[in-house]
């Protein structure tokens, strides 16, 4: 399996490999990666540029948004804009 392939499938959050009721480690073959990254819509053809991709798009993002509360403060009102 090519090592930006695989990169970039452990990058989208997919398991490389498991190990079964007997204990027998098993690898998800290169077909079944580029399969399952299609399905999250990830275009694998050029697994080495997805990622660096990926990766580009990672620092550009900011940070999720976050409410800090006080522990003692019984309750709090936010607005929500769907």
């Amino acid at each position: 399996m090519a090592e930006a392939l695989a990169q970039l499938a452990d990058d989208c959050g997919i398991q490389l490999a498991y190990d079964d009721i007997w204990g027998v480690t098993r690898h998800a073959s290169t077909e079944t990666l580029r399969a399952l990254l299609g399905a999250l819509g990830v275009d694998a053809a050029d697994a080495a540029a997805a990622l660096r991709s990926r990766q580009r798009a990672a620092w550009r993002r900011t940070i999720e948004p976050v409410i800090v509360v006080a522990a003692n403060r019984a309750a709090f009102a936010f607005r929500v804009n769907l």
